[in-house]
């Protein structure tokens, strides 16, 4: 799913380091339109056919825009959740190797992505909303997502209260039921 979203990656992170939140989210849809026209000269899809195949409810999301999507808001959501309790502790980071594989290829990208994201807890929402949105009819996906950032939380010792309140708050946002957090 990495190497497929280079250009999602790259530029989101380009986007990142020069305007914030509004610069990851305008360098990762910029990304996935030049990662989307490489698919389609590559494959010989048409873009009416590869939207048919990933239909999602309400709005009409690629499959390569809804991948994407989840991987980008997978790491910002681990870096922001290993930043929520004030700092970031090298076990955090160890747990998310853990719980995501990243081809060794992406690992710099990925790194650059999950450093650019860790600077501030802030803005996390925007991602555990879209990402609710986009999956809503997959809750067993976002349910595996979320006991990963449970890991994550878990990793450094007990999970504060600052935790918590992210876990409580994205797991609303995914629309899955709550449960106590250890």
């Amino acid at each position: 799913m990495w190497r497929r979203h280079r250009a999602a990656i790259f530029l989101g992170l380009l986007g990142l380091v020069a305007g914030g939140l509004f610069g990851l989210i305008l360098g990762v849809v910029a990304g996935l339109a030049v990662d989307r026209m490489r698919s389609d000269l590559g494959s010989g899809l048409s873009a009416e056919r590869e939207v048919s195949r990933a239909g999602v409810r309400g709005d009409v999301v690629s499959a390569s825009r809804r991948g994407a999507a989840f991987s980008v808001a997978a790491v910002v959501l681990s870096a922001k959740l290993a930043k929520v309790d004030g700092r970031v502790a090298a076990e955090e980071i160890r747990a998310f190797r853990r719980v995501f594989y990243v081809p060794p290829e992406e690992l710099d990208m990925v790194a650059r992505l999950f450093d650019g994201a860790r600077r501030d807890a802030l803005g996390y929402r925007a991602y555990s909303r879209e990402l609710g949105r986009i999956f809503a009819g997959e809750p067993e996906l976002l349910g595996e997502l979320l006991e990963g950032l449970e890991r994550i939380a878990r990793a450094d010792g007990e999970v504060s209260v600052a935790e918590r309140k992210f876990l409580d708050r994205v797991r609303a946002d995914f629309g899955i039921a709550e449960r106590a957090i250890n």
